[in-house]
């Protein structure tokens, strides 16, 4: 149900009361606190519930999907003009010796096999002490690199302007799909980048049932206000066996626990949801996935601290802009819960800025992938 809200401003004319999960579909949540825009200080207070039953935090009054638009500046979605991805081009002993690393373990680690590379190499690479470098040679992906599907399909929900699905094709995948609701962004990606893409939500691109081998999420899904029915929609257009990868923010990461309403990655009224880790687990099976991995990584973390610091600091900073100097003090600060957060995350503790998930749709004998 919806109802009107007492604002000057017609970006906050009307609000609607969210009274079940939007994950699990539990009716019991316990308060947590108002939250209000903190990156462009539009108006609206949208109070935060934590669902009692699978621990997902969301937002129990939002604003109506027409609504909703305004929030969206149009700089929000600060999307560059893409380039297309030129693979192994450079020439030199330096840049053979780089390709050899990364073709190695591209080929042997996530089943490229069409790049050859070396074996032994690729070998080395799995030492702890290495792991920077393997993540380097995989374009800093982690999750978001499939394995290789000869011939395979790959869907991108939230697609932007198709910088992600240019490497995939690159990197050999025969047909890449995107979705976004970004106009601009999606024109960028047809007519920059010659891809097959659709504007709009993902049940109105009509796909078949069992279309793709992958699918990819990246900070898409804390934005969507039923992601319950958006994963089903994904498990069906999944062929068996098939693998979706999500990236999200962790609400149970240290800046989360530390600044509550001021958290950066809050983000409300944009993010309708954000996940922990029991919360997207329960929605992933729900839906009828089998959960392979989940982890957290501290990507951007020293920038989100700087950032929730303006936050409680009453500063209003767009998100998509650089930040102006800031106090000794402050970075300071920022610095050293980043370092925390490492630490944290180096001792096996899911304290990272964002959640990673890897799941798979059963095959058709419901046995494991």
């Amino acid at each position: 149900m919806s109802r009107a809200a007492t604002c000057e401003n017609p970006v906050a004319q009307q609000t609607e009361i969210v009274d079940r999960c939007p994950a699990c579909a539990g009716k019991e949540s316990a308060a947590s606190f108002v939250a209000r825009d903190k990156l462009y200080g539009l108006p609206g207070e949208f109070p935060v519930v934590e669902c009692t039953d699978c621990g997902l935090i969301y937002l129990s009054e939002r604003p109506t999907p027409l609504t909703l638009a305004a929030y969206y500046p149009a700089d929000y979605y600060a999307y560059k003009p893409p380039a297309a991805h030129s693979l192994f081009e450079r020439t030199g002993g330096r840049a053979a010796l780089w390709y050899g690393i990364k073709k190695s373990v591209l080929a042997h680690q996530y089943g490229y096999r069409h790049f050859g590379g070396s074996r032994f190499i690729s070998s080395v690479t799995r030492l702890p002490l290495l792991g920077p470098l393997r993540r380097q040679a995989t374009f800093a992906l982690d999750v978001l690199l499939h394995p290789f599907v000869e011939g395979g399909s790959l869907l991108e929900i939230g697609c932007g302007s198709g910088m992600y699905l240019d490497l995939m094709r690159a990197l050999g995948w025969r047909r890449v799909v995107g979705v976004d609701t970004s106009a601009k962004a999606i024109a960028q990606a047809e007519q920059r980048l010659a891809l097959e893409v659709y504007c709009g939500q993902l049940k109105d691109a009509g796909f078949a049932d069992e279309s793709f081998d992958a699918a990819s999420l990246s900070h898409t899904l804390e934005h969507v206000a039923e992601p319950a029915a958006l994963l089903a929609e994904l498990h069906r257009i999944l062929k068996p066996g098939g693998r979706a990868a999500i990236v999200v923010p962790n609400a149970e990461s240290l800046a989360a626990r530390r600044f509550g309403a001021d958290w950066f990655h809050l983000d409300a009224p944009r993010h309708l949801i954000n996940f922990t880790r029991p919360s997207l687990g329960a929605a992933l099976r729900r839906a009828g996935f089998l959960v392979e991995a989940m982890t957290t990584r501290t990507n951007g973390s020293y920038e989100v601290a700087l950032r929730s610091e303006l936050g409680r600091a009453g500063e209003v900073h767009a998100g998509g802009e650089p930040l102006p100097p800031q106090p000794l003090g402050r970075r300071a600060g920022a610095l050293l819960l980043s370092l925390r957060e490492r630490a944290l995350c180096g001792l096996g503790y899911a304290a990272g800025e964002e959640l990673l998930v890897a799941a798979r749709k059963p095959r058709r004998e419901g046995g494991l992938v």
